[in-house]
């Protein structure tokens, strides 16, 4: 019974890591691409800056956008870098691109 069980884990986290995104799919966004125009820029947690960094992005990054709009005020877009890093970035330092 334990090896059932050890192999069903086994199976299901390999199913799993199988279904994780490259990072070429990661930026096909229906929604379109920024490319950072800062140095570095903060991809944080959510979308005030006193939230936690996530991952830094570089100058010249392509980011694709998560969803249509950005938020309520547009400072904040949601967007996810080529690692898959899902957060938000300030607005005022992204270029619209091509994905």
């Amino acid at each position: 019974m334990k090896n059932i069980v050890s192999l069903t884990i086994a199976t299901i986290l390999v199913a799993g890591l199988a279904s994780l995104p490259s990072p070429a799919e990661a930026l096909s966004s229906r929604y379109g691409c920024y490319e950072v125009t800062a140095g570095n820029l903060n991809i944080r947690a959510k979308a005030w800056s006193s939230s936690s960094v996530l991952a830094v992005a570089r100058k010249g990054e392509k980011l694709a956008k998560r969803r249509r709009f950005c938020a309520l005020r547009g400072y904040w877009c949601p967007v996810t870098n080529e690692d898959g890093v899902q957060g938000w970035a300030a607005k005022a330092f992204l270029k619209r691109t091509a994905c």
